[in-house]
């Protein structure tokens, strides 16, 4: 058990970690160019070490570079990776899983994938439908769950493919099955998710097609012959999903002012910035600039007296790993907030929506679940604490209890605080009263 104490204030220049979206990403398609990647900036928590060790496992040469802090990606190809001599271990990464399932299912060997207690919970049938349909071929566990056997196929069919639900990572998996299948592979998403995968194949010379679709794209990605690997260093912008911890921090205890540079500001990311605008939130952005096609600003974030908001369920796929952070926010604000469309929190490392609601009345804060919204009473900055914070291995959950504890008064006791490697590694460098 970890005991959260109440912070004075937050204050500096804050070093965010690299986006771990991207990061995954770049290690993904780094190996798989022909080439060499160069990579600065890259995250190096647990999850996406379990990408990297994946693709080491395959046959690919990926070391960093000290003296330079860079990491270096010698790309096989394509059609380069060789069969791991043992079963492929995910940790903790449902990213890595679900993404590395659409190129695994087009290579000439089968493949075996599990992961830790958490991730073996999380459903991936979802992958596996839409893959089966271009005659990929899997076996798993009941319920669609890890551990699961994917047979290589190399001779999969394009199809085309609506989303029953937003998720960037499905999208990922069916597209990366398109680099390699025969024809067109098309992905119908009624709302926008993360763009990531389309940016970053297409940096890498894949051929994709994005036209408006209700209020998403319809994404049509050829048959790929070649990757290429990024001729000049590409650059990991700071992740503004990890950003939104030290932010609502910032913006919930008083005296705070902080400084966070290098953010990917991608709109379909940075959804939880807009509703804490809403909310009444200090945040400047300066020195907005455009690098490598990814939109970057420097943020400036202080003590707010925030108030309620209702978010619409639209606005949840860019900003579906932070609504544990927002409800917080929202717990000290002043009036009554509601966040809906939540379903999606139910099957991520941990069911999130229960864990948030579990969180706040734990502290003390009046919440409640309906259907799938939450609905949250604020305290008007004066949040009691006290309470425990059940993570569930969940590193994101542990990020919340902690930033709730921050301005409560009696702080929070958090079941498990080792989860947050996977994604902030620093975090505690940042935090430091705690």
């Amino acid at each position: 058990m970890y005991h959260a104490q109440p912070l004075n204030s937050l204050t500096g220049n804050l070093d965010i970690p690299g986006d771990k979206s991207t990061s995954h990403r770049i290690i993904m398609f780094g190996s798989l160019a022909t080439g060499i990647t160069k990579v600065r900036g890259l995250l190096e928590g647990e999850d996406v070490m379990s990408t990297i060790d994946a693709f080491r496992a395959m046959g690919v040469t990926i070391e960093k570079d000290h003296t330079k802090n860079e990491w270096i990606i010698n790309g096989v190809g394509l059609h380069g990776l060789t069969e791991p001599n043992n079963v492929l271990n995910m940790g903790n990464s449902g990213t890595t899983t679900r993404l590395i399932s659409g190129i695994l299912s087009a290579q000439k060997f089968n493949s075996f994938l599990t992961g830790d207690d958490s991730l073996i919970t999380r459903p991936m049938a979802r992958i596996s439908d839409p893959l089966t349909q271009m005659e990929g071929k899997f076996i798993l566990k009941s319920k669609g769950r890890l551990p699961m056997v994917i047979q290589g196929n190399p001779n999969l069919k394009g199809i085309e493919y609506e989303l029953p639900h937003a998720s960037a990572q499905v999208k990922s998996a069916i597209l990366l099955a398109g680099l390699y299948a025969t024809g067109s592979t098309t992905v119908k998403e009624p709302i926008a998710t993360r763009s990531y995968t389309e940016d970053l194949l297409r940096m890498c010379g894949a051929s994709i097609k994005s036209i408006p679709y209700k209020k998403g794209f319809i994404h049509t990605i050829e048959q790929c012959k070649e990757l290429t690997a990024p001729k000049d260093v590409f650059n990991v912008p700071a992740d503004p999903s990890s950003c939104a911890f030290p932010v609502v921090a910032g913006l919930i205890c008083k005296d705070s002012k902080i400084t966070i540079k290098n953010v990917d500001s991608s709109p379909t990311r940075f959804g939880i910035y807009d509703i804490l605008l809403q909310m009444g939130a200090n945040i400047i952005y300066t020195n907005k600039r455009t690098v490598a096609n990814i939109p970057l600003v420097d943020m400036e974030i202080s003590f707010s007296e925030l108030t309620a908001v209702e978010v619409d369920s639209d606005h949840i796929p860019s900003m579906v790993d932070e609504v544990p952070v927002l409800a917080v926010a929202c717990a000290y604000a002043k009036g009554t907030s509601i966040i809906n469309g939540l379903k999606e929190l139910r099957v991520k490392e941990s069911d999130r929506l229960q864990g948030t609601l579990d969180m706040l009345l734990s502290a003390g804060v009046k919440a409640e679940i309906v259907g799938d919204s939450l609905h949250i009473t604020g305290t008007n900055n004066n949040v009691q604490g006290g309470g425990e914070v059940m993570a569930n291995l969940d590193h994101r959950m542990a990020m919340s209890g902690i930033v709730l504890s921050s301005a409560s008064k009696d702080g929070m006791e958090i079941d498990d605080v080792s989860p947050i490697q996977t994604s902030f590694p620093n975090f505690f460098e940042i935090f430091p009263a705690l």
